[in-house]
């Protein structure tokens, strides 16, 4: 016990002024080494991510001296990010040809939006085009693009999304001398098709508490909002739909020529709301037509009828605490949402000729889903 005891009041020596400079020069070095930002939570919504395009008239061909009449276009870009963008911080977007030659970069300007934290990026439109004029072009293929967030105060400059769009011709020829060079453009976007998402519409106030339920699917074509219906189903019985009382029907998304011809290319994104189904409903009582999911954890089914065809259907399962069991391929691809992609089966031929393949190479713009396999 004294043995002890005499080790115990033992004390070290006290380091050197010289040894304390080192290790705090270390300690300073190791700090200094990390990675610095204004905001870690600051990222980009890959989901938000849309690439389209502004039609011209006007080409000039490589080193050319003055423009020829022409159908031509440029790339039209717009994405949200999530978190305080760095202060004094932009974002650019700079593009390269089919032959990975570059092309040119485009500033963007961005705005707030209604949803707390969210900023929406977009590349310049009609009016602000005027330094682009010779940029415009009238090839076709697999463009690439890069987006990326510099910060001059910091001294940083960093690449936030990589990607590449297919862009086909749609001719305009009328068999006229003078509609020869007539085409429009489209960016292929039939990627998008078997790739859905589920989530919770809890963006106000009187909803965060108990946020209902929403669903979002693609089509190609146009869907007539009379024609489309979302139903909702548990364990097999038909608990909510669209066409019902709290169903909302909305799409906000689109892909498309500029002419936006009938018998042109066309995707949408419609989102299927169903207000009476809640994540919580705490007090039932005062509502007795809200379906609680945290109440009735198990297996859903979400079927959309499209002209009395059924077009859609995709399954799910709800856990004890309401919410949606995560698949974790939104996490596994760092795609900055909270929303849970889940494959979507298409049925029928209402979308019309699509490449079934195509989410597999060319998925949010060459990034395909880790994970993800479509039905």
């Amino acid at each position: 016990m004294n043995q002890l005891k005499s080790l115990s009041t033992i004390r070290p020596e006290a380091p050197s002024m010289k040894t304390l400079i080192w290790f705090l020069g270390i300690v300073c070095l190791a700090i200094c080494s990390l990675p610095v930002r204004a905001d870690d939570s600051f990222a980009l919504i890959k989901t938000s991510i849309h690439v389209n395009m502004l039609r011209g008239s006007d080409y000039w061909a490589p080193k050319a001296t003055k423009s020829q009449n022409a159908s031509t276009w440029i790339p039209r870009v717009e994405f949200e990010t999530q978190g305080k963008v760095p202060s004094g911080a932009r974002c650019f977007i700079a593009f390269t040809k089919p032959d990975s030659s570059a092309w040119f970069e485009f500033p963007t300007t961005s705005e707030t939006t209604d949803e707390p934290g969210i900023t929406k990026f977009e590349t310049p439109i009609a009016g602000a085009l005027d330094a682009y004029q010779k940029k415009y072009t009238i090839g076709v293929g697999v463009f690439g693009f890069k987006i990326r967030l510099h910060d001059e105060l910091a001294g940083k400059d960093e690449t936030l999304f990589s990607g590449k769009f297919k862009v086909n011709r749609i001719s305009r020829y009328q068999g006229t001398p003078d509609t020869k060079n007539d085409a429009d453009y489209s960016v292929d976007h039939d990627w998008t098709l078997p790739i859905g998402y589920i989530w919770f519409h809890d963006k106000y106030s009187n909803e965060a508490a108990s946020p209902p339920l929403w669903i979002s699917t693609w089509f190609r074509g146009r869907p007539d909002m009379d024609d489309v219906g979302g139903y909702l189903y548990y364990k097999g019985k038909l608990i909510s739909n669209t066409k019902a009382a709290g169903g909302t029907v909305d799409h906000k998304v689109e892909h498309s020529t500029s002419d936006n011809r009938p018998t042109d290319p066309r995707w949408e994104l419609w989102d299927f709301g169903f207000n009476l189904v809640r994540r919580t409903a705490p007090d039932t009582s005062s509502n007795p037509a809200i379906f609680a999911l945290d109440k009735n954890p198990g297996d859903y089914e979400f079927k959309v009828l499209r002209k009395g065809q059924l077009c859609r259907d995709m399954k799910f399962t709800v856990g004890d605490d309401g919410k949606i069991v995560d698949n974790g391929i939104a996490a596994a691809n760092k795609m900055g949402t909270d929303r849970i992609i889940v494959p979507m089966k298409i049925i029928g031929t209402l979308d019309g000729p699509w490449r079934q393949t195509a989410w597999k190479t060319e998925a949010f713009y060459g990034n395909p889903l880790t994970g993800f396999t479509a039905p």
